[in-house]
């Protein structure tokens, strides 16, 4: 899948009071992923621009905006389901770090799901 990745989370200021936001940025970071970062306020900084809430009328942060191939764009809030696709688009072999245990991974699989229930 071909895609544009726009991440976008709230203020930089205020990074480490979101953690969904944070492990996003830094699961990014760590894997090497090219994306294109948007900061938007929390709802308790302010109200968020109408360009975002028109992309994501829920308002969760953070997002994930994918633009496909066809020029659809598909919004996607749920910060684990983020890692999930970003670990699978971006794999080993076109050069990028493996984030995720291998589906094959039984044991490293049951660790990862305890460890992503503790949220």
């Amino acid at each position: 899948m071909s895609c544009e990745i726009l991440f976008i989370c709230h203020v930089k200021t205020s990074i480490y009071r979101c953690p969904y936001c944070q492990k996003l940025m830094l699961f990014a970071e760590e894997k090497g992923v090219p994306v294109n970062i948007e900061l938007v306020p929390m709802r308790s900084y302010g109200d968020k621009p109408t360009s975002f809430t028109r992309m994501v009328p829920s308002g969760l942060l953070p997002a994930l905006i994918v633009e496909r191939d066809d020029g659809k764009k598909q919004v996607i809030t749920e910060s684990q389901v983020i890692m999930e696709l970003l670990d699978a688009w971006h794999p080993p072999s076109e050069g990028y770090k493996a984030m995720l245990p291998d589906s094959n991974d039984k044991a490293g699989n049951a660790r990862y799901d305890r460890l992503a229930r503790l949220e």
